[in-house]
């Protein structure tokens, strides 16, 4: 008989893709889970892992001087570099 004894288990969850990069400054929705935030520009700091839910960032605001963590939803690419 064939036993899984030893084997790592298999995983059902699907791996998901960042669509965006370190580096790359992004337009930032308002909103905000423990603070609230305002619109605004960002870079992205690091790439959080998958965990369930959302894809997710650090990202540092160009109107704070502290990094938050942000959906994925709620950030797009900045187009024209007009924002």
């Amino acid at each position: 008989p064939t036993t899984s004894v030893g084997m790592a288990p298999r995983s059902n969850q699907l791996s998901r893709i960042h669509r965006f990069a370190i580096g790359q400054r992004l337009s930032m929705a308002p909103g905000g889970r423990e603070v609230s935030r305002g619109a605004s520009t960002c870079s992205v700091v690091f790439l959080l892992p998958y965990e369930g839910g959302a894809l997710r960032y650090r990202v540092r605001s160009d109107n704070e001087t502290f990094e938050r963590i942000v959906d994925e939803t709620d950030l797009k690419p900045i187009e024209n570099g007009l924002d």
